[in-house]
């Protein structure tokens, strides 16, 4: 069950025989455990692992584990996050920020990052897939809107203090970056720099809630800063653009974000995949897009043509593409159709 070469050799630019299938699964692996809910799958390290290693070894996908905290740097902050044990989640979920004031938001401190709650089975997962030289993803969520609201503050609040108190709003910001950088910098410490990457993601960011001066004024700065500290201990970062960015990219602010050299971004169905291509692949290894839900009502053919479609818009980016969808896989999905994503990269995707 060892990490994919393919998936490290299109990382590396050192070519592939085909394009690989990045699916982004995460609840999915626990489905076809047979797991009843996904509490496990996110709270217990050894399931988390070994449920990612079996689907992998199941579908011949080539995505590394995927592994985050399971308190979604919620807890870490006194605020709480709910596990989905309840059949119908699907990930945990915020609950409570950590701060329901201005006045606790400046007296907060920054979270140990080996003792905070949730951390030692965060740093569990690490050392399972590190150990197994499985190449995981870890995901960092600071210095994004998305990694700071609802976590630190109410959403809500968040996005008046913006507008009418953005030195609150930087605070924020700053301390999740803060603690973002010093979570890597841990990690680089107990299990090294080029034995793992890093997970970012943005929906809370998109143009959906701000347009693109506002994420000009406010996250971006502070995510640049904790991207080139965490680009310079040598870890490198998919970075996910969840929903609609179009008015980011035009803007310039995707480009501005660095990933590092085995780095790679991924966009919502919102994007076209040819716009990527287009404007961003110059810079950036991409990964696919097709509409996550859409694999959920699907039959076999129409998924494969929705792949190929996809396909035949990514396979002219400059510096790579590899097969995915646009968001995480729905747990639920038929695992008919996520095999037939890696059938459709081995009989279009050849390079």
């Amino acid at each position: 069950m060892e990490v994919s070469q393919r998936w490290l050799s299109f990382l590396r630019d050192e070519g592939t025989d085909r394009m690989p299938v990045f699916p982004t699964a995460m609840g999915h692996c626990a489905k076809i455990m047979g797991a009843p809910n996904l509490g496990d799958f996110y709270s217990k390290p050894e399931v988390c692992v070994k449920s990612h290693m079996i689907a992998r070894e199941l579908y011949k996908w080539d995505q590394p584990p995927f592994i985050m905290d399971p308190g979604y740097f919620t807890d870490i902050w006194g605020g709480k996050a709910i596990l989905p044990y309840n059949p119908k989640a699907g990930a945990p979920m915020p609950v409570e920020p950590g701060a329901k004031t201005p006045e606790e938001l400046e007296n907060m401190e920054i979270p140990d990052t080996r003792t905070a709650p949730w951390m030692p089975e965060y740093r569990e997962m690490m050392r399972l897939c590190v150990e197994q030289k499985q190449m995981p993803y870890a995901a960092i969520l600071g210095g994004f809107v998305s990694g700071t609201a609802p976590m630190l503050a109410p959403l809500e609040d968040f996005m008046i203090w913006m507008i009418e108190q953005p030195d609150l709003a930087h605070l924020a910001m700053e301390k999740t970056a803060e603690f973002g950088v010093n979570l890597v910098e841990s990690f680089v410490d107990d299990f090294g720099s080029d034995t793992w990457y890093i997970f970012e993601g943005n929906p809370t960011d998109s143009n959906v809630l701000m347009d693109a001066k506002m994420f000009g004024d406010f996250p971006l700065e502070h995510v640049k800063k904790m991207n080139k500290k965490i680009i310079d201990m040598g870890v490198s970062i998919w970075l996910h653009w969840c929903a609609d960015h179009n008015q980011n990219i035009d803007a310039g602010h995707v480009e501005a974000i660095p990933v590092g050299p085995e780095g790679f971004i991924n966009f919502g169905p919102e994007v076209t995949m040819q716009d990527q291509v287009d404007k961003l692949s110059y810079k950036f290894k991409l990964v696919g897009n097709i509409n996550p839900p859409l694999i959920m009502t699907a039959e076999y053919d129409e998924w494969q043509d929705m792949c190929l479609k996809n396909i035949e818009e990514g396979k002219d980016a400059k510096k790579g593409y590899a097969l995915g969808v646009g968001c995480e896989l729905p747990p639920p999905s038929p695992p008919s159709n996520v095999l037939g994503m890696v059938k459709a990269a081995e009989k279009y995707g050849n390079i």
